[in-house]
């Protein structure tokens, strides 16, 4: 498993990242343009794009997409792979970056969640409802750059804030009293991470990281000293403000990165985001697999594409030997196995293409119809009562709004939200409670995927 999440920061890191020192030695080596790309041009596109020669000391960076309705990897501590409520909880995350010596930085970072939602950290009990100015926090969080100096050194970038890194992140969190059961305020944690980092245009930014971490609250009468530790995901996207001042950008280069004008009538893609995650808790462990697959096809030369795609979730839980306790023991798993098609409009196309700034493929804004067919079968064992089991059937189906693009060679990102219906037949069999129902309800819709595409 450790070896397998290796491979997988490699690979998103470098689906992302700009390699540019590689793209260089293909320039001075070879004259043949394969598949249609000019790599000088995507060289020099990617680095207005990212702001690769602009020096950079510090970084103030503010995270929208904590203000929005798609919850993936926004809490490094909560597991979300892009299931979102009109109840979402809006937070605030701010954190200012700064430079210490040529490969290193130290930021310190403040969050508030705006508007509450229903989940908060582990061993954290809140009460029902929706509450102003839930919790807040603070977080340092110390960063090594570790191809900086080399990079620098070549001429692929100047020496800023942006690249590949390993961090180590310090966290401290206090909610109120009067949204809790009992008076437990505060959770401490941290996190150490394999990241990426870079700026967007004039004014944007990402940052995206993998790691593991720990956290645990305060000491109590109430539940005693509460810990966990998990796999964390963490990816920011937002605003940010550099010193000195951003230079002037060559924006005619930035279509050889984003692909603009490239002819493309279909597209395989694998998402790289909450394909795995581990929890640990005090006598539970919890593993979570979560590939996911999509082939996109346009309709002839039109506007419209179908994307079809397949999602597995794969989840294994049981509790851990302790020589301390002798409780029960309890173990389950839980497979499900989606389908989803999704008939897509990509509405400004022909607009885009008529003036010229455009090519005939699978970028843009898009509406679409989203159907999503779900079969789930878990099982629950227990030393202190029957075996049980679950199976269900789901069908969600909805209309969305997104925005698709290809960038870099090898890369993609998709983002949708809107709103539908599910319909669920749920069986429940075994603990002397047989039962079914059938359950219709008002569905939220939104994904969130970055990775690879071909």
């Amino acid at each position: 498993m450790k070896n397998f999440s290796f491979v997988l920061i490699l690979i998103c890191a470098n689906a992302i990242q700009i390699c540019a020192q590689k793209d260089t030695v293909f320039i001075q080596s070879s004259t043949v343009i394969e598949n249609g790309e000019n790599p000088v041009a995507l060289v020099e596109g990617s680095k207005e794009l990212l702001r690769l020669q602009e020096p950079v000391n510090t970084l103030f960076k503010l995270n929208l997409l904590a203000l929005s309705p798609v919850l993936t990897g926004r809490d490094p501590f909560i597991r979300q792979v892009g299931v979102a409520s009109f109840n979402w909880p809006i937070e605030f995350q701010a954190a200012l970056e700064q430079k210490l010596g040529k490969a290193y930085s130290l930021s310190l970072g403040f969050s508030s969640t705006l508007f509450s939602g229903g989940e908060s950290d582990f061993g954290i009990a809140t009460q029902s409802g929706n509450y102003i100015l839930r919790d807040f926090g603070v977080q340092a969080e110390a960063r090594w750059y570790f191809q900086m100096k080399n990079r620098v050194k070549t001429g692929v970038q100047a020496s800023n804030l942006s690249g590949a890194y390993l961090g180590a992140n310090i966290r401290w969190k206090h909610y109120r009293d009067a949204i809790l059961h009992y008076p437990v305020n505060d959770v401490y944690g941290g996190y150490l991470l394999f990241g990426i980092q870079h700026r967007l245009f004039k004014r944007g930014y990402f940052d995206l990281g993998y790691g593991f971490g720990a956290s645990q609250t305060e000491k109590n009468f109430y539940t005693g000293l509460q810990r966990k530790y998990n796999s964390v995901l963490r990816l920011q996207l937002g605003f940010a403000l550099s010193n000195p001042k951003p230079q002037a950008a060559q924006s005619t280069n930035y279509c050889e990165v984003l692909h603009c004008f490239r002819e493309e009538k279909r597209m395989f893609k694998i998402n790289l985001i909450g394909v795995l995650s581990l929890d640990v808790y005090p006598l539970l462990n919890v593993l979570i697999v979560n590939p996911n697959i999509a082939w996109e096809e346009k309709i002839g030369s039109s506007a419209f594409s179908v994307e079809t795609g397949l999602f597995t979730d794969l989840s294994f839980f049981g509790t851990r030997s302790n020589k301390n306790h002798s409780g029960a023991v309890v173990s389950g798993n839980a497979v499900s196995v989606s389908l989803s098609v999704q008939p897509r409009f990509y509405f400004d196309q022909k607009h885009r293409i008529a003036t010229g700034i455009a090519g005939n493929n699978l970028n843009g804004l898009y509406l679409g119809w989203n159907n999503l067919f779900e079969k789930r079968h878990s099982k629950f064992n227990s030393s202190f009562s029957p075996n049980t089991s679950t199976q269900s059937t789901e069908y969600t189906t909805g209309f969305v709004v997104g925005c698709q693009y290809r960038f870099l060679r090898k890369g993609f990102v998709d983002l949708n939200m809107g709103a539908g219906q599910s319909f669920y037949h749920v069986e429940n069999v075994g603990g002397g409670n047989n039962s079914s129902y059938n359950r219709r309800s008002f569905a939220p819709l939104a994904r969130f995927r970055v990775g690879l595409a071909f």
